[in-house]
């Protein structure tokens, strides 16, 4: 209803009267304005309708005065002093009181407010101390209508996705991927808008273009096999249609589309482990390591793309994602500390300007951004609240669901921000990975490195998608079995890296019984350790060491390390006991010098367990919270905020010692057994299944 605007003030016997400055507003419950732009349509219900007059500005309290008519026949008014064509008939004439300031309302009876009546309304106002507004506000007006559109509007598969079931019995698509349909209104010249639900998903509404016009929606499908698409239509009043029922069905989710492990030695170009899909020429950035170290088995070195934030780039020869559908792309990063402004790692050019950018932003939070427009856009934001951390490998995955138009931001697996597009359109050029393309020049130079970039045509599913990728990943397993009496003795690793450690030699370590009836190692508490060829964990990233360890003799005040890593003069982490204190203790150090202090978790154990016990003792490093967390028989029983990031430790992972002012030392007394460790922080949820396991 378009608002009646307030008439002139007047003074009456010195007082200025606030309904002067009233203006009539629409029903209530008024629903939306005639095209035309002629008065509301509201539908006819039961319960009474209102009429509303606001006073807008001060004066003594007093009431609203509405006058209400109607007029029969073919025109019918209603006046508050009824129109019908030359006549009118005047229903009543209502006193509300209210505030100054405030807003005066009538309720209409039902027997007032009858299907195919037109009513209006008008308003004035007087105070208490008997003043009255010289004359009446202008007319506000509305229609009654009680009658829903007659037939349930037409659904169809616009791009021939998913075609209707029955007749049609093929799953098509995929979980994920975002199919369009056109509403129609099936003849009904007064619909107005469409109401549509996927499943037991959100209602939304989408107006038509003109009364009766249809409509043209993106739906994506959030589970395989039967989807139900229900639509109604509406009118102007809001009355709806009966529901129609489309039914499709969605085949399993397709995989991604492009994927660039960079694991390659040499050479320019990353080629796409994905049959037929685009790669991409390396221009300047250097192969550099990744986020793991070592050599997998199954999947070989880790590799990743160093850029330098001034011009180095990775380029396809044409667009890889249509940014009008919807659209995933994900990748490990890590971005140079103290580099400043905007980076962005994964960008695909427009004329003028990118059509997405993963992206950190100058405030330092990653982000996921689309422009509004291929020139003079409004960027729209996909923004984490928490900075982003300098230094540290980090997943980031960008999603844009053109159903409802939503961008998502994940980080590291997890939900960190969402928006609503504006604006649709189609970047065509090359998609780029290390600079972004905005106002017609390059721009955003990404900054650190990249790896284990992934492109899906479709919106991926957390848990599906992303939370393989995220999960820590076992870089060590020794479960102390293998008796090895030859020279040199080992015990295997039995994860994908295959890292054995070295017994010392002689009887300073030697095989024995282990925790739960299995075979352990034991230490003579002077020499005896148990030793990789090379580092195992990249200790400045987040990581998980987990053993169990048997309890030395209560008289024994030495600490006591049972697995560390360490550099030249330092062990950047480590976890032991101190036997002084009867307390577990887990450390780490930020630099690899003489005499560096560290951060320390202790947790003391009361009672003390007789000696022999075995327990199990686990310490993570969560680099992107900056936390330590200690963790005794599968409960955290301790954490803290580091002091600085635990310096990269460029030497091997040592069981039953560590390096302290560049000597070895603390050696372990007594069993170790189950050694096992991860690139990445493992949760409270999984160290218990640890310390539960058989």
């Amino acid at each position: 209803m378009e608002e009646v605007q307030p008439v002139g003030d007047e003074a009456v016997g010195g007082v200025q009267h606030a309904t002067e400055h009233a203006h009539c507003g629409a029903a209530r419950d008024a629903r939306r304005l005639h095209r035309s732009g002629a008065g509301v349509r509201v539908g006819h219900r039961p319960a009474s309708r209102a009429c509303d007059a606001a006073v807008v500005e001060g004066g003594p309290d007093g009431s609203g005065r509405f006058q209400r008519w109607e007029a029969v026949g073919v025109v019918r008014f209603a006046e508050v002093e009824r129109y019908e064509l030359g006549r009118r008939r005047r229903l009543a004439e209502d006193e509300v009181g209210c505030g100054a300031g405030a807003k005066a309302e009538l309720q209409l009876g039902a027997s007032d407010a009858v299907g195919g009546d037109l009513l209006r309304w008008q308003v004035r106002t007087s105070d208490t101390l008997g003043g009255t507004s010289a004359g009446w506000s202008p007319w506000c007006e509305f229609e009654v209508d009680g009658t829903p559109p007659e037939l349930s509007p037409t659904v169809a598969a616009a791009d021939g996705v998913y075609l209707e079931s029955p007749p049609d019995d093929q799953a098509r698509g995929g979980l994920g991927v975002s199919g369009r349909f056109t509403f129609g209104a099936n003849g009904q010249a007064d619909v107005y808008d469409y109401v549509y639900q996927l499943d037991d998903g959100v209602q939304r509404v989408v107006a038509a273009p003109i009364l009766g016009g249809s409509v043209t929606v993106w739906v994506t499908p959030t589970h395989p096999l039967e989807n139900v698409l229900t639509v109604r239509s509406r009118d102007q009043a809001g009355n709806a249609s009966a529901p129609y029922d489309y039914v499709f069905l969605v085949a399993e989710a397709p995989g991604p589309s492009t994927v660039w492990a960079m694991d390659e030695a040499s050479g320019t170009t990353l080629t796409n482990g994905v049959a037929g899909g685009p790669t991409a020429t390396i221009s300047g950035a250097a192969r550099g390591t990744g986020r793991l170290l070592g050599t997998s088995v199954s999947t070989g070195t880790d590799r990743g793309l160093s850029f330098d934030g001034v011009n180095d780039a990775a380029t396809t020869a044409t667009a890889v994602v249509d940014t009008t559908k919807s659209f995933s792309v994900a990748a490990w990063l890590r971005v140079t500390p103290g580099a400043t402004g905007y980076r962005t790692a994964i960008s695909q050019v427009g004329s003028s300007w990118s059509g997405f950018y993963l992206q950190r932003t100058a405030a330092g939070h990653w982000a996921f951004m689309m422009p509004s427009a291929d020139g003079s856009p409004t960027n729209v934001f996909a923004e984490a609240g928490d900075p982003a951390r300098e230094g540290v490998w980090t997943h980031l995955a960008g999603v844009y669901d053109a159903h409802g138009a939503q961008l998502r931001l994940y980080v590291n697996g997890q939900l960190a921000a969402t928006n609503t597009r504006i604006g649709e359109w189609s970047a065509t050029g090359q998609l780029v990975l290390g600079r972004a393309f905005s106002s017609g020049a390059t721009t955003d130079w990404w900054n650190g490195d990249l790896g284990e970039v992934r492109i899906w045509h479709r919106v991926i599913d957390p848990e599906l998608d992303l939370a393989p990728l995220v999960e820590p990943v076992s870089s060590g397993v020794w479960e102390m079995e293998d008796f090895d009496e030859d020279t040199p003795r080992q015990e295997s690793d039995l994860s994908e890296y295959q890292r054995s450690v070295t017994l010392s030699t002689g009887t300073s370590v030697l095989w024995c019984d282990g925790y739960n009836f299995s075979g352990g190692l034991c230490f003579d508490g002077s020499s005896g350790s148990a030793d990789t060829a090379t580092p195992v964990l990249r200790t400045e990233q987040s990581y998980t060491i987990s053993a169990w360890v048997q309890m030395p003799a209560t008289t024994d005040p030495a600490v006591r390390t049972a697995v560390s890593q360490s550099g030249t003069n330092s062990h950047a982490t480590r976890i032991g006991f101190n036997g002084a204190a009867d307390q577990f203790i887990f450390r780490t150090v930020p630099s690899d010098t003489i005499g560096a202090a560290g951060s320390t978790l202790s947790y003391v154990v009361t009672p003390a367990p007789p000696v022999g016990t075995w327990m199990h003792v686990a310490g993570v490093w969560d680099a992107t919270a900056r936390e330590m967390r200690l963790y005794v028989n599968g409960v955290r029983v301790s954490q803290t905020t580091a002091v600085g990031t635990p310096f990269a430790a460029s030497g091997p992972l040592n069981i039953g010692k560590d390096k302290l002012n560049g000597v070895w030392g603390d050696y372990w007394k007594d069993g170790v057994d189950r050694v096992r460790v991860w690139t990445g922080a493992l949760s409270d949820a999984q160290i218990t299944a640890l310390f539960t396991e058989p």
